[in-house]
């Protein structure tokens, strides 16, 4: 389909800055933006006390055992999850979630109040529901779109997860001084149920040509059993994915552990009454650095590289980043350099590796999006911690490491992630070109032949259906270049946004041109054909 820009909304013309978007479907993608933005406003809350509380009660090292700690629990919650989500309305199941995330919220400001150390029981529950709130909210988005409309509209829906981030971040640094760090518990828990309806309304929302194809699987014993862990160890395609999650986490994990003890460190030299709030003010300038440059990268380049070079080459760019940044840290091992090399990392995993591992899951059964992802989002997530924790268990009180040995540690972790990546890159790519989810553009509609006058300017409209697609939601893009291939004269141009051939032939000037238009869809796969432009 060839999309006028002339037919969108306002706001689905603001969105076409930076990717390509159907008309119609601008309202589900405010409502999924919203949906996004809410949910990590809210967690980001969270974080900020869960960071604050576990390094003023507690060590770095602790940090990663509580952290290893989340993998073991998890095991036992998947199958909870499985059975909910076989009985559930997928839009009612997301909102039980969120509502179960904010209440639980409630109890831990009120232990903390009465003065009991929460910061271990928080931290542990917060990874749980920071990887519990993204998984879902993915799964649910990958359900609601097909695979082209997922490809086109993932890196948008994505800037709401990182202006979300950046808000919460911003809004904790404020509300510290104000409500001290329990108090953001009540804030988090406020947002969270704001998020409530949002999904039934990002459901309803979307088009029909936006939504995917049936490609539902019944559950055998194994899946009812062990949930999405059964489907992730069945596949392949699906244990490489769950392999990348593992060893993205483990090196970020240990990454943090670096930093963290570089903080706690530092916090040493200050008067005890003063370090929960400089850990926390610390803490959270470093999200907010980290959000403000995930929104930034998700806002101008995130969408523009997936659209440029493909899913299968954006997701290893951020491993090889990862390498050099890792790398810094090692050359240079100080406060500062580890604290941007761990910006720099996160910025990048949290907007364009991020993206790109969502989209991962479009050519894929409901059953896969839901309890697959979830299981890889949840448990190979946290068992990349469980590593992490065992690393610094062992390199801490068994082989006195420095911070040397765990920065070699995750070069060669970054290394892996990078070659894994490439291996899942070209499975993608041979998923997404089946016929199930791929099939070429095709000549509809055929381009009348124009005739133009020499010194006058004329618009010749291509027909809106002269290239068809069948594949749902599929936008195609077209260019224009004369029959023999060369480009076109200086006076004869086409509007890609308005899909007309632009010509103003210079005054006596006569000829007959062959113009050959090109429509190509999101995978490279494309149709032509051609009309005659005849000059008097």
């Amino acid at each position: 389909m060839l999309v006028n820009k002339s037919e969108l909304t306002a706001f689905e013309k603001f969105i076409s800055l930076f990717t390509t978007i159907r008309p119609g479907e601008g309202r589900s993608v405010a409502w999924l933006l919203l949906h996004a933005f809410l949910l990590m406003c809210a967690y980001y809350l969270v974080r900020t006390t869960r960071e604050t509380f576990i390094l003023t009660e507690g060590s770095a090292a602790l940090r990663s055992y509580a952290s290893g700690i989340q993998a073991i629990l998890l095991i036992f919650i998947l199958p909870l999850y499985g059975m909910l989500f076989r009985l559930q309305d997928k839009s009612l199941l997301i909102q039980r979630i969120n509502l179960i995330l904010a209440v639980s919220l409630i109890p831990f400001f009120v232990a903390h109040k009465l003065g009991f150390h929460i910061g271990f029981v928080l931290f542990i529950w917060s990874g749980i529901m920071a990887v519990m709130v993204t998984s879902q909210f993915w799964a649910f988005a990958t359900d609601l779109l097909n695979p082209k409309t997922g490809q086109r509209l993932f890196a948008v829906i994505g800037m709401g997860i990182s202006l979300g981030a950046l808000s919460g971040t911003i809004l904790a640094r404020h509300l510290l001084d104000l409500v001290g760090a329990d108090g953001l518990l009540i804030a988090a828990a406020l947002v969270f149920a704001a998020t409530l309806p949002l999904s039934k309304l990002s459901n309803d929302a979307v088009p029909m040509e936006s939504r995917p194809p049936p490609l539902e699987t019944q559950a055998d014993t194994a899946q009812k059993m062990f949930g999405g862990l059964a489907l992730v160890l069945k596949d392949r395609y699906l244990i490489s994915i769950a392999a990348l999650v593992v060893l993205l986490n483990w090196s970020g994990a240990t990454g943090e552990f670096v930093l963290n003890d570089f903080i706690k460190n530092a916090s040493m030299a200050m008067p005890e009454a003063n370090r929960e709030v400089w850990i926390g003010k610390f803490q959270a300038g470093i999200m907010f650095w980290v959000t403000l440059l995930s929104a930034v990268f998700q806002l101008l380049f995130v969408s523009r590289i997936i659209l440029k070079f493909g899913i299968r080459v954006a997701l290893a760019i951020s491993p090889a980043i990862f390498v050099v940044s890792y790398m810094a840290m090692g050359l240079l091992p100080l406060l500062a350099v580890t604290r941007w090399a761990v910006i720099a990392v996160k910025s990048l995993d949290y907007s364009l590796l991020n993206t790109c591992r969502n989209a991962l899951l479009l050519p894929t059964s409901r059953a896969v999006k839901y309890e697959g992802k979830t299981a890889i989002d949840t448990l190979f997530f946290r068992f990349g911690d469980l590593l992490s924790a065992f690393t610094v268990l062992i390199g801490v009180e068994f082989l006195s490491w420095d911070h040397d040995e765990f920065i070699v540690v995750n070069i060669i972790l970054a290394s892996c992630m990078l070659v894994v990546s490439v291996f899942i890159g070209k499975s993608y790519a041979q998923r997404i070109a089946l016929p199930a989810f791929n099939s070429a553009p095709f000549v509809g509609e055929q381009i009348p032949d124009v005739t133009v006058c020499s010194g006058q300017c004329t618009h010749h409209v291509i027909p809106p259906n002269a290239f068809l697609d069948d594949d749902p939601g599929e936008v195609l893009t077209i260019r224009a270049e004369l029959h023999c291939g060369s480009a076109l004269p200086n006076w004869l141009r086409l509007d890609k946004r308005q899909h007309i051939i632009e010509a103003t032939p210079p005054m006596g000037h006569r000829e007959e041109l062959v113009i050959r238009v090109i429509a190509t869809d999101y995978d490279g796969l494309f149709s032509s054909q051609t009309f005659r432009l005849i000059i008097e």
